[in-house]
């Protein structure tokens, strides 16, 4: 396989997994209970990329508000868009994330840490500390990502894409 199918083969993918994720987030309320990192809150914080690829052209659209409540990003994927990037925000206890994954490589990019009260002179310290806050993002995602490929290798797939359309198409 060439690198081009298989980032072709990787953007499909990550744009399923954004679908999953939206639906999952929708039906969750935002709480979502992970084996490894017990229950997590997440959502798509303002911003999502969806677009639709012809043969001439790429229809873009760039929705920035609240995705919650938004009856656009519903209509684009029902238009046969899908999402190819997404602000997301995750916390789980004190700790906070916050950043921007795209389908294509499912790559980190902008990711803002919780920063805890108080001022620390421990310079290496503090590297340490948010390496480990980016470390255990990183293996909140992989987990998600894990039962998403989990379900979309299984039967269960068939019932899930139902769910999924259901949920795109209603208002």
């Amino acid at each position: 396989m060439d690198l081009e199918s298989i980032k072709q083969l990787n953007e499909f993918i990550g744009k399923e997994f954004f679908t999953w994720l939206l639906y999952k987030i929708e039906i969750s309320s935002g709480l979502i209970r992970l084996p490894k990192h017990k229950e997590i809150e997440i959502y798509f914080d303002r911003r999502i990329v969806l677009e639709k690829k012809g043969e001439k052209a790429t229809d873009k659209i760039t929705y920035n508000g609240n995705i919650k409540e938004s009856t656009e990003v519903k209509s684009g994927l029902a238009a046969g868009k899908q999402i190819t990037e997404a602000r997301i925000n995750i916390s789980r206890g004190p700790a906070e994330w916050n950043f921007t994954l795209k389908a294509d490589s499912l790559n980190f990019s902008s990711l803002k840490l919780s920063q805890f009260p108080g001022e620390r002179d421990d310079k290496e310290g503090l590297f340490y500390e948010n390496m480990s806050k980016i470390e255990e993002v990183a293996a909140i995602m992989d987990e998600l990502f894990e039962i998403f490929i989990n379900v979309r290798t299984s039967h269960k797939w068939d019932e899930e894409i139902v769910k999924i359309k259901e949920f795109v198409l209603q208002k």
